[in-house]
């Protein structure tokens, strides 16, 4: 039995990228290959259209899967669309990364600068406060009158 642009390889792969679908557009070939396929169940099995698809009937397997067998590719977004369809009740993703020695420098170096401008600040507020309340107590004078009793 010759079937058209089916080629067998060293490997079934190489086979399967070297041959095309062209069987499956002609209706006398189609039968022919189920005929030699024994089997105990009758599989019914339509050709393909060729005005249904931009790919030629001899267009090769390897071309159709580097092409990832799509037909044309619809490029319209539309996230309202999908979360009014699909609902969810929780959008959420996970980052991992992991953090190189630039990333470490410079998160000490930014801590680093901002522990001195806050104690630049505080630490002069801390001792003032603190030698105020370390400073001996002077009794206060009362104005004595004359002419009045203690």
């Amino acid at each position: 039995m010759n079937i058209p642009n089916l080629f067998v390889g060293c490997s079934i792969i190489q086979g399967v990228l070297h041959s095309s679908l062209e069987c499956f557009f002609d209706q006398g070939c189609l039968d022919a290959v189920q005929w030699a396929i024994i089997s105990i169940y009758s599989i019914d099995i339509p050709i393909l259209e060729a005005n249904t698809t931009r790919f030629l009937p001899q267009t090769l397997i390897g071309v159709l899967l580097d092409a990832l067998m799509v037909e044309q590719w619809g490029e319209l977004i539309r996230y309202d669309q999908y979360y009014a369809q699909c609902a969810p009740k929780l959008c959420s993703y996970t980052y991992i990364a992991h953090n190189n020695a630039l990333y470490v420098f410079t998160v000490l170096v930014g801590l680093f600068g901002g522990l001195t401008a806050a104690l630049k600040f505080l630490v002069p507020t801390f001792v003032e406060f603190i030698r105020k309340k370390m400073r001996p107590k002077v009794p206060q004078m009362t104005d004595i009158q004359p002419g009045k009793p203690c």
